[in-house]
């Protein structure tokens, strides 16, 4: 069966990285950036914490249905897509899992600890440091949850790929 792999966690915990570095070790790996997606919206882009939330909201969807497009499209040619997207809570997931049905979907959780993301990114720690809640709080035991505070990427890489059968959604 066809897979996907989600790479989440809070603004500078390292997505983009290890999600581009995971897509590299597969034999037919695509990197699919949600940031990138969502800035395709080049006029009347919505911060989710700006005064429009129920406008943000439905960027923030409009992204994920296109990321998850993407990813069908990839998957349909033979490739192994691997998404780069915060997932802030359970809804959120529930997108994905109805974007991505038909495959196989591995969630990756970069757990870094909130004193690693502000050394890393430090406007990022102090804007969206509150997600790590939320997402605890929707996503814990789903997914391997990596603390790569003390990881290099090819580390993080390795120990996600380790825990290939953890990471499975059912």
């Amino acid at each position: 069966m066809a897979e996907a792999w989600l790479v989440t966690g809070i603004p500078g915990a390292g997505k983009s990285t290890v999600a581009h570095r995971l897509a590299q070790r597969f034999g037919r790996g695509v990197y699919i950036p949600g940031d990138q997606v969502h800035d395709m919206i080049v006029s009347g882009q919505v911060e989710p914490d700006g005064e429009s939330r129920r406008e943000a909201e439905r960027q923030i969807g409009l992204t994920q249905r296109n990321c998850c497009q993407l990813a069908q499209s990839f998957s349909d040619a033979e490739f192994i897509p691997v998404l780069d997207w915060v997932v802030r809570q359970g809804g959120d997931l529930a997108a994905f899992l109805q974007g991505l049905s038909g495959l196989t979907v591995h969630l990756v959780v970069l757990a870094p600890t909130l004193s690693t993301v502000a050394r890393r990114k430090p406007l990022a720690a102090e804007r969206w440091g509150y997600l790590e809640r939320d997402m605890t709080r929707d996503l814990t035991g789903l997914g391997p949850w990596v603390n790569s505070s003390e990881l290099d990427v090819d580390q993080t890489v390795d120990n996600v790929l380790a825990n290939k059968a953890e990471a499975r959604l059912e």
